[in-house]
Parts: C-alpha cells; structure tokens; sequence
C-alpha cells in the first residue's frame, strides 16, 4: 500500500508541474509537455560501479520504487553469467522461432558456442574427480557457483562473503574465523575479487601467504586484453588446481 500511495504522489506531482508550466504560457498542458517536463518512470535502471562500492545495496532500496508492487526485478551480471548455456539455447530457439528460414544457421551457431565451452567444462570435471571435497576459503561470492561445481568446499562464512560484496565492514568474530582458516592450516587455497581490493582483504591475502596458503586472484568482470568468456573461465579453474595441486599462487590472470 506504501508503495502505491508514493506511485500515485510521485504521478500527482508531475501532471502537477506540468498543469503549472503550462498554465504560466496560457496554454493545456500537452502529453508532450508531460513527458518532457516530467518523464514517465524508467522501465529499466542500470546500476553499475566498482565492485565493492554497495551496487547491490542501492538496487535493493531502488527496486520497490520501480514499477508497479511490489517493484523491479533484480538481475545480477556476475549470477546472470553463470547461465550461458540455457540463455544461448532460448535464444538460438527465440530467434528460429521468429526466422524459421535462419534456424538451421541459429542453431549451427548455438551448437558452435556450446562446444567452445567444452574445454572449461571437461577441466571443472577432472579437477572434480580428483580433489571433490578440498577446501578454500574466499572473499565474497564471486565464483561460488564455480567453486562448488569444481566439487570445493567454501570454509569462509557467507555473511563474511555479504559482508564485503556489499562494502560493509565484516564483524570482528567473522575477521578472526577467516584469518584463523590459514593460520591453521584449514584450506589448501584462498580465493578472493582481484577487482575489490582494500586494506582488510589486503591484509586477509597477506595472511594467507605468510601461513603458506597459495592465493588465487579472481575476476567478476573479464580481465582485458587477451581473454574471451571462454578463455576466461578455463584461465579461473587452471589457476586453482595449480594453487591446490602444486600450492602456487595466480593473483592475476
């Protein structure tokens, strides 16, 4: 109810300002008085920054002001991705759906795309194989969904890993327990956001390679020049099995 009556006040007090400008000219208010004066309410809002800097914060307090209730849809770039196989197939099927002449050359391309990834996939599986259940721990949650299909054990608490995605400072509880993960020699790897970087996961990453953890830098946007999606992912998985097979750091592709 709160958000529909800030809906109809925000509408109010643009036909409001609109109705006013005109009538200071001696003239109706036009639909495209309105809109100029004041546009409609966005159908889409982008929220983009350095990581760590609260994205995800703002689009959680921007999302139920947008739209009807209970409001915008969150989509997160760094979840989005880790779906390219099913997005390719829909639109491969979307696009011959629409161009039943092209579909033969849609899905040539779509079978291309998911052959590429092969390579990335068959490395996930190995590792699998031979290390399902070895332990790391992380910064925030940029390659989870890597991570645990790699068969790895995250050790680092999930609100340490909210915690730093959002730019708030972790409890001092969470800090200990992490720092605690090397110096006792509880994961065989650290993994943390190359592209977040301040004192506290300077420090964390320090005090992993003074207890002798390999430390692995990764990326929640690609790192250029010389990658693609593919070599990208394929260069994350290497690092990591050469960090927990051979104990060697990669903190930057």
């Amino acid at each position: 109810m709160a958000s529909g009556v800030s809906q109809l006040s925000r509408q109010a007090r643009r036909e409001s300002l609109a109705t006013a400008s005109a009538s200071a000219v001696g003239s109706p208010p036009s639909s495209v008085t309105v809109v100029f004066i004041a546009p409609p309410a966005p159908k889409l809002v982008a929220v983009g920054g350095l990581s760590g800097t609260g994205k995800s914060v703002l689009a959680r307090g921007l999302a139920p002001d947008v739209g009807p209730a209970p409001g915008a849809v969150l989509l997160r770039s760094d979840v989005e991705r880790k779906t390219m196989l099913a997005v390719a197939k829909a639109m491969a099927t979307d696009l011959s759906d629409l161009r039943p002449t092209r579909a033969e050359y849609f899905q040539a391309n779509r079978k291309k795309f998911d052959a590429s990834l092969a390579p990335w996939f068959a490395a996930i599986a190995a590792f699998k194989s031979q290390h399902k259940g070895v332990t790391v721990a992380t910064t925030e949650p940029v390659v989870d969904y890597l991570l645990s299909a790699m068969g790895i054990k995250n050790l680092t608490p999930w609100q340490f890993q909210a915690d730093i995605m959002n730019g708030v400072d972790p409890s001092p509880q969470d800090v200990t327990l992490e720092n605690g993960l090397f110096t006792n020699h509880s994961v065989k790897a650290f993994v943390y956001n190359r592209q977040v970087i301040d004192s506290l996961t300077t420090s964390i990453r320090l005090g992993a390679l003074k207890a002798g953890v390999p430390v692995v830098g990764v990326y929640e946007t690609m790192p250029t020049p010389g990658y693609d999606y593919q070599s990208w992912m394929l260069a994350e998985v290497k690092a990591i099995e050469k960090a927990v097979e051979a104990g060697v750091s990669t903190e930057q592709l």
